[in-house]
């Protein structure tokens, strides 16, 4: 009985450790932030990938949407210029055409599972916002955010796009599963669309 008991202590004093506490640890699609796209895609597939530039074109987002498993499409950053094509952000997601309700179950699934994943030292927070590309203020975002230490984020987001931006632009309700470096996350706030 006491070596049962022993066993199940060190058990659960071993999970509790093997909690992420560094953005690193975690994993969309097998990528993480530093490591290099070409670990996943050859150089003539990363040619191919769709460029989109912001203001300041210090990073480019790359987007495919070749053979992911959970995701419809992935989009990566990368410094521009990086022969390493080393990972600054992660973003996966999913189509929900006209079914933002699933979309909204999926994000509490994936929610919970970061919660359980990530330690004591990830503070959480939650929001709604209007989104700023739909003038009509019909469409918006619901995020969770888990940010570490380092200031590095993992966010969860359901995009719920109003009927008139769907129809003008094509786009679909979706949901976002987004990993940020922290140098990459004070770029696009400071300098991306200056």
């Amino acid at each position: 009985m006491k070596r049962l008991l022993l066993i199940l202590i060190l058990t659960l004093s071993f999970q509790s450790l093997s909690k992420a506490d560094d953005i690193r640890d975690f994993q969309i699609e097998g990528m993480s932030i530093g490591d290099s796209l070409l670990d996943f895609f050859s150089l003539e597939e990363v040619k191919r990938f769709r460029a989109y530039f912001y203001n300041d074109k210090e990073y480019k987002i790359l987007q495919t949407n070749l053979e992911p498993k959970n995701y419809d499409g992935i989009e990566v950053a990368v410094k521009d210029g990086d022969r390493d094509y080393t990972i600054y952000q992660i973003t996966a997601g999913i189509f929900y055409e006209e079914n933002i309700d699933n979309c909204y179950i999926k994000q509490k699934e994936i929610v919970s599972e970061l919660k359980d994943m990530f330690s004591n030292n990830v503070e959480k927070n939650s929001y709604k916002k209007k989104h700023a590309a739909d003038g009509t203020g019909n469409s918006s975002n619901t995020t969770t955010q888990f940010e570490f230490k380092s200031k590095d984020v993992v966010r969860v987001s359901c995009y719920d796009w109003g009927k008139e931006i769907e129809d003008e632009r094509s786009y679909a309700d979706n949901l976002r599963v987004t990993i940020i470096e922290a140098n990459y996350r004070n770029w696009i706030n400071t300098k991306a669309h200056k």
